[in-house]
C-alpha cells in the first residue's frame, strides 16, 4: 500500500491551528485590557450593595418654600455601617445644586438642620434628618435659579458613588405637606 502525501490536508490543519492560537493571544491581551476595570467595577458594585435600598427620602416631609426661598428634606437612614457620605442634588429647570453631606459634623454652604444647627452630618442607622437648604429667590420675578421641583440621593461608600437610592420628582409646596 502506497500513501501519497497531500500538503493540501497538512497546510490547512497548521492554518486552522495558527488561527485558533491568534484568537487565543488577542483574548488574552483584551483580557489583561480590561481586567483592571472589570475588577474596580465589582468591588464598587460589591461596596454599593451593602447600602443599596437603606438610603431614602420621606416624600411627607419633603417640600418647596417659596416665601422664604428654602428645600426641606428629610433623609431616612436605614441598617448600614458602609455609608459614607450622601449626595444630594436639587434641581430646577433650569440649574441644579448638589450637596455632599458626609458621616462627619460639618458647616456646608446653605444647608442646615430644621432646627437651626449648621453643623450638619448625614443621620446615623437607622434614624432620619429633616435638612432646610437655602435654595434662594425661586424667580418668580424673572430671576433666580427656578423653581426646585427634583431632588435625589445618591449614596456613596469611600469614594465610590453609587446609583440614585431615591428622588422625588416633583416637590410639593411646604403649605400642601405641611398644611
Amino acid at each position: 500500500m502506497i500513501f501519497k502525501k497531500n500538503k493540501s490536508g497538512v497546510s490547512e490543519v497548521i492554518t486552522t491551528l495558527l488561527l485558533v492560537l491568534l484568537t487565543m493571544a488577542l483574548l488574552a491581551v483584551v483580557y489583561m485590557v480590561l481586567r483592571p476595570y472589570i475588577e474596580n467595577q465589582l468591588r464598587k458594585s460589591g461596596s454599593c450593595f451593602q447600602v443599596a435600598d437603606k438610603v431614602k427620602l420621606n416624600d411627607l416631609s419633603t417640600c418647596q418654600n417659596a416665601s422664604t426661598g428654602d428645600v426641606l428634606f428629610f433623609i431616612e437612614v436605614g441598617e448600614t455601617k458602609a455609608l459614607t457620605k450622601i449626595l444630594v442634588v436639587i434641581s430646577s429647570d433650569t440649574t441644579s445644586d448638589s450637596i455632599e453631606i458626609t458621616n462627619i459634623p460639618q458647616q456646608i454652604s446653605n444647608l442646615e438642620y430644621y432646627d437651626g444647627t449648621t453643623n450638619v452630618a448625614i443621620p446615623g442607622e437607622n434614624s432620619g434628618i429633616l435638612y432646610v437648604y437655602h435654595w434662594g429667590d425661586f424667580g418668580y420675578t424673572g430671576s433666580g435659579k427656578g423653581i426646585p421641583k427634583e431632588i435625589s440621593l445618591v449614596p456613596m461608600v469611600g469614594q465610590d458613588d453609587c446609583a440614585i437610592a431615591d428622588s422625588i420628582n416633583l416637590i410639593d409646596p411646604c403649605s400642601v405637606v405641611f398644611g
